[in-house]
């Protein structure tokens, strides 16, 4: 029968340098009789841990592990319940598995907010927009296709006329006046497009208001 060497929690606290709740909580399995511990048996479980072949694992409490993260134990309990971390029959949290799932929780609700930061982001810009279209700072789509279709038959008619002016009198005109009064008639035509831009800007602001005194 193996020998008991019993030591007490305080001097484990001393030893060690964990708090009276962390040597609770790590050394609960070697308690004898209610208080104090088996010093032997916590020596060879250090010494089997260190010195074993297979895969490490560290076993901390809930306080340790909230110091840790740099969280509450409040939010480790929040986690464990949602199963997101993991808790051992103990108490205690496998460190390293229960870290990256956090770490992995934690990045996925990094990503949600991203996206609730982006469609908010979205919100708003519509939101400005609606209201610079109220204040109307922006044309109607259908006005402005209207006007659209209005300038272009009007820009098309123009051309027109030009090339026929030009086909026509090109033919009376001699030869060595032709680029002069080609630049003319071109001159003329541009002045007419430039007050058709004019006429054009009229007419919007005439609908616009038409539209104001409609929506009062």
């Amino acid at each position: 029968m193996k020998q008991e060497y019993r030591i007490t929690e305080d001097a484990l606290v001393n030893i060690t340098g964990l708090s009276p709740r962390s040597i609770r909580a790590k050394f609960r399995r070697f308690l004898i009789g209610g208080r104090d511990y088996n010093y032997i048996k916590i020596a060879e479980d250090a010494i089997k841990d260190k010195y074993s072949n297979k895969d490490k694992q560290v076993f901390i409490d809930r306080e340790t592990f909230a110091r840790i993260l740099g969280v509450t134990e409040k939010t480790i309990q929040n986690y464990a319940n949602k199963k997101i971390l993991i808790a051992e029959t103990d108490g205690t949290y496998d460190l390293i598995p229960n870290f990256e799932r956090y770490n992995k929780e934690n990045s996925e609700y990094n990503k949600i907010l991203k996206v609730k930061r982006e469609r908010e982001e979205v919100k708003k810009e519509r939101e400005l927009l609606q209201l610079d279209i109220d204040e109307g700072k922006y044309i109607p789509l259908e006005l402005y296709e209207m006007i659209l279709k209005e300038n272009i038959v009007a820009f098309r008619q123009e051309l027109l006329r030009t090339a026929t002016t030009l086909s026509v009198n090109l033919k009376t005109e001699p030869q060595s006046q032709w680029k002069k009064y080609i630049q003319n008639i071109l001159n003329g035509t541009l002045e007419n497009l430039s007050k058709l831009s004019e006429e054009v800007e009229g007419k919007i602001n005439e609908k616009i208001e038409s539209l104001e005194r409609t929506e009062a």
